[in-house]
């Protein structure tokens, strides 16, 4: 990793590299890490890729050209109800009684990388993942893409679209998917009862 530098501020164009998402799964041996790259145009990804080189998945995208897993065409699913949904994401987040409502019944598996969980649900092996906890856009910026050429939405926890390259590279946090299971995943999140 190297220093963040200011002057990308100035810059329409930059690369957003994660050498090693998922750090804890590599160090663990765990086949959860990937390697995430994003061209970032005017705040927004425009060419991705995040490759698991534990199970060799490649998955690219560029702007309004679709998302691929190992060169095949990949979509989210067409889930539309969070009841019966694969999320990836924390288990003990979903059972936190910090939620002013309970959860309807999910499958839910954890992936360490939050490239590589963006991955998935873009690929249609999850429905949707909700991360609240603050990632960077070197976490996040390659698998925004993924998910919006494949079908799917990316945003912040406000369900507003992220953006990349800002002065800050933080995210509060995000939620992807199909529109109808972010939305409902905005609507359970605005009623915690404090923090989870």
């Amino acid at each position: 990793e190297t220093p963040d530098e200011q002057r990308r501020l100035t810059c329409s164009r930059v690369w957003v590299v994660d050498p090693i998402d998922g750090t804890k799964a590599f160090i663990q041996g765990k086949p959860e890490f990937t390697i995430s790259v994003a061209l970032v145009e005017n705040l927004r990804p425009i060419g991705a890729v995040v490759y698991n080189p534990a199970h060799k998945e490649f998955y690219a995208a560029m702007l309004d050209m679709g998302t691929h897993c190992n060169g095949k065409p990949v979509q989210i699913t067409e889930r539309e109800t969070l009841e019966n949904s694969r999320i990836c994401g924390y288990e003990k987040m979903f059972a936190h009684e910090g939620w002013a409502h309970l959860w309807p019944q999910l499958t839910v598996e954890n992936r360490n990388s939050v490239a590589y969980r963006l991955a998935l649900v873009a690929g249609g092996q999850f429905d949707a993942t909700l991360i609240m906890n603050a990632k960077n856009d070197w976490d996040i910026a390659a698998g925004d893409l993924l998910v919006h050429e494949a079908g799917g939405v990316v945003c912040g926890l406000d369900r507003k679209q992220l953006t990349y390259n800002n002065q800050t590279t933080r995210h509060r946090g995000l939620m992807a998917g199909s529109e109808t299971l972010t939305a409902e995943f905005a609507s359970r999140v605005e009623t915690i009862k404090h923090n989870l």
